[in-house]
């Protein structure tokens, strides 16, 4: 569910040829009103303006509003275009998931709901917060709520990250658990997976080429088939 205080909503033209055409959401904080036709200027070609509408978009941290599940999302304006189903919300984004034991915020440069196959990606910086003290980074996250699951996605280069503790794990891709909050990684094309972990008091370094699912220690996988 997305909500907005204003959202402008305009029908593209048409392609020669075409008897329909794709819509357009711009939505942010704002305002609207109905103008009197004598308000309306006589050369105006704004398509609002000439229906005798004013809208005054102004957009601003916090003003859209998504939930998904347990997941709650801000961000400041909001772009969706039918033309490929994608709707765009710029930042900041801040989040917050509802966890009894440990609930999770985070933010992201922006966000990208597919509308037709309900998914969420978080773009740009992505940093998740675990009130026990994981903190984990990527450029990239696929966001599955009804899942449980977030897929963090890295690059060979810049690898995802997460850290909790004297445990530091990084990987191409790192599947994190969003109910326990626990993360497990795989191998991206090209990459490695390696890691510090504190055993004993003593710092212990792995690395690892293998692209099967590797859990940090003492965890245990969830029961993942084929992680979205």
């Amino acid at each position: 569910m997305i909500r907005v205080p204003l959202a402008v909503v305009t029908q593209q033209q048409p392609k020669e040829g075409q008897d329909g055409s794709d819509g357009r959401v711009e939505a942010s904080a704002g305002t609207a009103r109905f103008l009197n036709p004598d308000e309306v200027p006589p050369d105006a070609t704004d398509r609002l303006t000439r229906c005798e509408v004013q809208a005054s978009p102004k957009p601003a941290p916090d003003s859209v509003f998504v939930t998904q599940g347990k997941t709650e999302l801000r961000g400041q304006k909001l772009v969706y275009d039918e033309t490929d189903g994608i709707a765009r919300i710029d930042g900041p984004v801040t989040f917050r998931r509802a966890n009894e034991k440990d609930p999770l915020t985070g933010s992201s440069e922006r966000i990208e709901v597919n509308v037709d196959e309900e998914t969420t990606t978080l773009v740009g910086n992505v940093v998740l917060n675990s009130e026990g003290g994981r903190v984990s980074r990527a450029g990239r996250v696929e966001y599955d709520d009804a899942a449980n699951l977030a897929r963090l996605i890295g690059t060979p280069e810049r690898p995802a990250v997460s850290v909790k503790g004297g445990d530091t794990l990084r990987a191409g891709i790192i599947l994190y658990d969003l109910d326990r909050n626990e993360v497990y990684a795989i191998k991206a094309e090209g990459g490695t997976i390696t890691g510090e972990f504190v055993e004993g008091g003593s710092p212990n370094t792995t690395s690892a080429t293998s692209s099967e699912l590797r859990p940090l220690p003492t965890a245990t996988p969830p029961a993942l088939t084929s992680p979205r």
